[in-house]
């Protein structure tokens, strides 16, 4: 499978690169709506093992980024996904629902998923109730 290489610059404010490591990155803003700062990337990890990396702001700009980007990890197959938060600062409904569709795509490919979050999406994760519902792991 090819790689895909996309750039958007409007105004020189937003760029998106989706390189080897299939790594986006999102920063600034567009149209005047703000833009979060946003990466996301999958890598192997070890025999069967994905990590897909996210860092900065989930929500209604970036959430489809991420959607987009765990469809794929899980269309690998692999025996396991690991989905590393650490370095996430704000996640909203829309990446909380990304998270809990994940969840359910990856218990139905017989998946095994570990949610690697930071301290504010586990905060955030405790209080919506989803704690116990996601696999999370410590660092």
């Amino acid at each position: 499978m090819g790689t895909v290489v996309i750039a958007i610059v409007v105004g020189g404010r937003l760029t998106c690169r989706n390189d080897g490591e299939r790594r986006s990155e999102m920063t600034g803003d567009t149209h005047g709506v703000p833009v979060p700062d946003f990466t996301v990337g999958t890598r192997s990890t070890g025999a069967g093992v994905l990590t897909t990396t996210v860092a900065g702001e989930i929500d209604m700009v970036t959430s489809s980024r991420l959607a987009a980007e765990l469809d794929q990890a899980i269309a690998r197959a692999p025996d396991a996904l690991v989905i590393d938060m650490a370095d996430v600062r704000f996640c909203d409904s829309r990446g909380l629902s990304t998270l809990v569709e994940v969840n359910t795509a990856c218990v139905m490919a017989g998946i095994e998923l570990s949610v690697v979050p930071s301290a504010r999406v586990r905060r955030i994760l405790e209080v919506t109730g989803l704690a116990p519902v996601l696999p999370m792991t410590r660092e």
